[in-house]
């Protein structure tokens, strides 16, 4: 440990005086008295991660570090990752945990076969990578992405037709689905991935049966997501999430929670997924991404997806009247008190 801190540009003297905050962070108890040839992967991460942010570096590089440890080491990386960003340190952060790299990056850098292949956002980035992820295990599981099928269906977004409404439509609950469409499309171009069995083909918000994207908090509402089918299915998990700006995923939806998988979903047949919910969010900006996937045919095989759009719908929460909360999300509790002396 001295010489690591000698090398990084304290002296014995401060690093004495850093110690027990080191030897505290690490937390490998005696092992830290022991030669370090004897230490596991993870004893020696715990260590090394635990003296590189006590220099109080100008420039922090964080390779795949949080993966070793347990929950509450890289809970406590976290946290002291996030301290030293907020001090002003730059942080060079690799990992393939977008949840981690959403939550701690402002500007990310996609490399995919040593060749950068997106620049921008955290949030953008990380959904880049998610889609080349679904595009593999798609691919690898022989689905027809970016291929014509033999019926001459759409295999991709691109190429799916418009939804026209025929009268059995018009007629139904279901004749206010073009309201919003054209947004919808322009925002469900991005990083979409989809196979051509099934399409979401529209994602609305309604308050009070008015359609809008300004909600109180805890206001009642109604997520309707628009599904057409190009192929008869079995089984479809609909499912969508409630998300930050920043990409951090806050509420989550779907059908096979809510015990509906059974079902059989025909081609050419228009459905509507209804969700009430309530909105008990901080105050901001947030999105709603959605997909659509298919069970494996084998037991514990992957998923395939369907139809997956990370940016459907983007709504905004006001500030609550009576006090505000301190976290993104608070759910309805029951509490007791009483006195026990």
């Amino acid at each position: 440990m001295f010489h690591n801190a000698q090398i990084l540009g304290l002296t014995r003297e401060e690093t004495l005086n850093r110690f027990d905050d080191i030897a505290g962070f690490a937390d490998i108890g005696d092992f830290l008295d022991q030669p370090v040839k004897t230490y596991s992967s993870g004893m020696m991460m715990r260590l090394a991660f635990a003296v590189q942010t006590a220099v109080e570096p100008q420039i922090l590089i964080v390779d795949e570090a949080l993966s070793v440890g347990d929950m509450f080491f890289q809970a406590k990386c976290m946290a002291r990752i996030n301290k030293l960003v907020d001090s002003g340190v730059s942080l060079l952060f690799v990992s393939h945990d977008i949840g981690a790299v959403r939550q701690v990056c402002k500007r990310a850098v996609l490399i995919d076969g040593g060749r950068v292949s997106g620049f921008g956002s955290a949030a953008a980035v990380t959904d880049k990578y998610v889609k080349l992820q679904l595009e593999d295990r798609n691919l690898a599981g022989g689905s027809n992405v970016g291929a014509e099928s033999d019926e001459k269906e759409p295999s991709s977004v691109e190429q799916a037709v418009p939804v026209v409404l025929n009268k059995d439509f018009a007629n139904s609950d279901f004749n206010d689905i073009t309201i919003g469409q054209e947004a919808f499309k322009k925002r469900a171009d991005y990083n979409r991935v989809s196979n051509g069995d099934a399409e979401v083909v529209n994602v609305q918000m309604l308050r009070n049966g008015d359609y809008t994207s300004d909600f109180d908090f805890d206001d009642e509402v109604l997520v309707k997501l628009s599904v057409l089918m190009h192929k008869t299915l079995e089984n479809l998990d609909v499912a969508f999430k409630v998300r930050t700006l920043q990409g951090t995923d806050v509420l989550f939806f779907d059908t096979r929670l809510k015990n509906e998988m059974h079902r059989i979903y025909e081609k050419g047949k228009l459905y509507a997924f209804n969700w009430k919910l309530k909105l008990p969010l901080m105050h901001g900006s947030y999105v709603l991404s959605c997909g659509l996937a298919h069970p494996p045919v084998v037991s514990g095989a992957e998923w395939q997806s369907v139809d997956v759009i990370p940016f459907v719908y983007e709504f905004r929460m006001s500030p609550r009247q009576h006090g505000m909360i301190d976290g993104y999300v608070t759910l309805p509790v029951e509490l007791d008190i009483s006195v026990l002396n």
